[in-house]
């Protein structure tokens, strides 16, 4: 839907974040996370490896002193919380990522924090872009803003062209199916119902 006239799906890399006491138990292979019932489903189960990133042996302390663990954990966990809750957690989420301000890929990483955060609640973007503005200290800050609200637009432009023409088509068929029943059918097409 995002690229039209692909033909294959992007790459997509299954990851495991894990922290917990004992380490993950678990298996890293999706159809060892399957229950075949028989051997006869196996060609039609996929198989492939999660790459699994186990935090287990850092502690607490450790993990709250990397911004980018921080950051996913809280945007994570923002999804689902009631609205004031969920607020806090991507403040907290903007204010980590002050930390990676001189990161290479610095305007990336926030434009994929905002784009999800849109995703996940029901915040409007200006409320969202006002947080970003008040949190990050950057700068630029509005420039991007004002950059990745033009492609959201764009993105909600085509999509609505894209749906509109997916109408028009559905409605121009109909049209076409009832002149074709009329033609067929001149005495009415009750007839043809039970």
């Amino acid at each position: 839907r995002e690229t039209p006239g692909c033909q294959r799906l992007p790459v997509i890399i299954p990851m495991v974040v894990f922290h917990g006491s004992r380490g993950w138990q678990g298996p890293v292979s999706f159809d060892g996370l399957v229950d075949v019932p028989h051997r006869s489903f196996l060609p039609y189960t996929p198989a492939f490896q999660c790459k699994l990133f186990d935090l287990s042996p850092l502690g607490r302390e450790e993990l709250a002193g990397n911004a980018m663990v921080r950051i996913l954990s809280d945007l994570f966990s923002a999804y689902g919380l009631p609205e004031r809750e969920g607020l806090g957690k991507l403040r907290n989420v903007f204010a980590a990522l002050n930390e990676l301000l001189q990161a290479p890929g610095f305007a990336q990483y926030l434009e994929i924090v905002f784009r999800y955060a849109l995703q996940i609640g029901d915040i409007p973007k200006e409320q969202l872009g006002r947080m970003v503005i008040e949190t990050i200290k950057k700068h630029d800050v509005e420039d991007f803003l004002m950059t990745t609200y033009e492609q959201l637009k764009r993105e909600g432009r085509m999509e609505g062209r894209m749906e509109g023409e997916k109408v028009g088509l559905q409605k121009g068929a109909s049209r076409v199916l009832l002149r074709l029943l009329a033609k067929r059918f001149p005495e009415g097409t009750d007839i043809l119902l039970p």
